[in-house]
């Protein structure tokens, strides 16, 4: 898989900006950062709780400097694929994380499950039965499934269906918003954007952002118009979006961060996203306090 994908230092900076105003901070260099949240002061990378995954190169020296040297109480580093080199570099580190962990990023094989015949051989009996019995419903209404040629007339539904389904999110930010349309558009811009949309009885039922890179599909962004359950719009849209893939000789289809159930129902194949926690000495924490 890439790890590239959020490593354009234009990119960077529009997360970084972003982070910015909504942190009192201190800029360690090299991505790093200490940031404050009430009285606790935190050593991150700037934008790790902002995307997917990231990846640095970055000298084992240098980073047992900035841990060695800096006051902070807990220093946290998440988000960090399996494969990375920054993972690397925390595991050559002479002082040890209090706490290592990780979460899963769910794939499928597209150069195992090469075609629609063992995608649905490799998926439950209930997952291929619900699968016809939308797909059914679907064909008795009419529906419509493409891919779009820029995501931009469909910003706005997106954002819609989206906020009425978590109103409570990141994504209630407006300048959250703005960032997220900024990064999209520069991706779209290299040519690294697929937009699935489904539409039923002509009106729109999903929306799906798919990065791509190297016959790689990330499912970046998925937004769902509620009024359509019935058809369940998500599950037939990454079908549909899988039968896309396949033609055009995908090798994986990248479901993302987050482990949600739904996931399951298509693979149970994943990546672990790691997590380090490192703590300074007793001293430095209480003076992670005071200053």
């Amino acid at each position: 898989m890439s790890l590239s994908i959020f490593q354009d230092k234009e990119i960077f900076e529009i997360y970084f900006n972003y982070v910015k105003k909504r942190y009192k901070f201190k800029d360690l260099g090299n991505g790093f950062i200490i940031r404050k949240v009430g009285k606790v002061k935190r050593l991150h990378y700037a934008i790790d709780d902002l995307i997917d995954w990231w990846d640095l190169n970055i000298s084992k020296d240098e980073v047992e400097r900035i841990l060695k040297s800096e006051i902070y109480y807990k220093a946290v580093f998440k988000n960090i694929l399996e494969n990375s080199k920054i993972k690397s570099v925390l595991d050559s580190l002479t002082i040890r994380p209090i706490n290592i962990s990780f979460s899963k990023v769910y794939y499928i094989d597209l150069k195992e499950l090469n075609s629609e015949e063992k995608i649905l051989k490799s998926l439950s009996y209930n997952q291929r039965r619900n699968l016809k019995k939308y797909g059914n419903r679907l064909n008795r209404v009419g529906y419509e499934f493409f891919r779009a040629e820029s995501y931009k007339p469909y910003k706005e539904k997106m954002l819609e269906f989206i906020l009425k389904r978590h109103e409570n999110t990141i994504f209630s930010d407006f300048e959250f918003q703005n960032l997220k349309f900024k990064v999209l558009d520069i991706l779209e811009e290299k040519r690294m954007v697929y937009t699935y949309v489904m539409k039923i009885k002509n009106e729109i039922a999903s929306i799906n952002i798919v990065l791509v890179s190297n016959k790689i599909a990330y499912w970046w962004i998925t937004a769902i118009n509620e009024k359509f359950y019935e058809f369940s719009p998500g599950r037939m849209s990454v079908w549909n979006i899988l039968k896309d893939l396949l033609k055009e000789k995908f090798l994986e289809f990248n479901c993302m961060k987050g482990e949600s159930e739904y996931k399951t129902l298509w693979t149970d194949k994943f990546y672990k996203l790691y997590r380090y926690e490192f703590e300074p000495s007793i001293l430095k924490k209480f003076f992670s306090f005071m200053f």
